[in-house]
């Protein structure tokens, strides 16, 4: 998936998304279309598939349970994005296409939703809060939000931190502000 994604964006960066079939990407991938779609499912998911998804169920299903909610989640999107200079700059790609192409943001945001809808049942089953459906939603939503602020830091900065170091200061700067004084 990783070898024909790396085509795909590499393409849609040349040409534009729209300009690209995935015919075109299948070809130069030297995969079937149906290949490409089997793994797929929609051009647009050629760009927005994150190969890390497995790493962060992992770091999830260590810490869910053992941390509260949102301490396991900070600490579980910041080691599954703890990632080697190679893979960064593949994401840094992928980032600035999605953020320059109408139909990619549009998928990306529609995929975010349903992250956010399976992390709460996720964390609903963890830490078996049945009736805090509400308040575990939220965690959810703050999480994900925490999460593409420390991206979005890491991509527009360019300094010397790392995309981890980003989340996890986007995590605390969320913290902070849910404990703010009123």
């Amino acid at each position: 998936m990783r070898a024909i994604q790396t085509v795909a964006v590499r393409r849609f960066a040349l040409d534009g998304f729209e300009a690209v079939t995935i015919d075109m990407v299948a070809a130069e991938a030297a995969v079937s279309p149906s290949t490409v779609y089997r793994y797929f499912g929609v051009k647009e998911q050629l760009v927005v598939w994150d190969e890390h998804d497995a790493a962060i169920e992992a770091a999830l299903g260590q810490h869910f349970g053992k941390l509260p909610p949102f301490d396991a989640l900070a600490t579980a999107f910041a080691t599954a994005y703890d990632l080697a200079n190679e893979q960064l700059k593949a994401l840094r790609e992928r980032a600035e296409l999605i953020d320059s192409t109408p139909a990619l943001l549009a998928h990306q945001i529609a995929n975010l939703n349903l992250e956010r809808v399976a992390l709460t049942k996720a964390l609903t089953k963890a830490y078996r809060s049945r009736g805090r459906e509400l308040c575990l939603d939220l965690v959810a939503r703050i999480a994900i939000t925490a999460l593409l602020a420390g991206f979005e830091r890491w991509q527009s900065s360019r300094s010397r931190k790392s995309l981890s170091t980003w989340i996890t200061e986007a995590f605390d700067a969320a913290r902070a502000a849910v404990d703010a004084p009123r």
